[in-house]
């Protein structure tokens, strides 16, 4: 599915790629979600990543990746590697509150 996005997306399948600018890059990627301006951006041939916001992955080349974000910034608010089983929260991180006191 396309909405807006990936440019020449090429000999790539299965993409979810949703957003302006989504996925510009892609040429053989597969297996991706893109949602969001700019999401995946640069991703040209990863496989199996899921990059949700704002320029979100944006500058990620890899596959098996997970990023969250909102906007540019040197730390997505969520991160993670599928593939090494990693996960990265960049803030405070609430279980069952919305107001978490400190970071983890």
């Amino acid at each position: 599915m396309r909405a807006g996005s990936a440019g020449a997306l090429g000999s790539g399948k299965d993409n979810v790629i949703i957003g302006a600018g989504a996925g510009s890059s892609t040429r053989t990627a597969s297996g991706n979600v893109f949602v969001g301006k700019d999401a995946g951006y640069r991703n040209v041939a990863g496989t199996g990543n899921v990059f949700l916001g704002i320029e979100a992955g944006m500058t990620e080349t890899g596959s098996n990746r997970l990023y969250v974000a909102n906007g540019p910034g040197p730390q997505p608010l969520i991160y993670g590697e599928f593939d090494k089983s990693v996960l990265s929260v960049n803030g405070k991180l609430g279980i069952r509150t919305k107001s978490p006191a400190s970071e983890l």
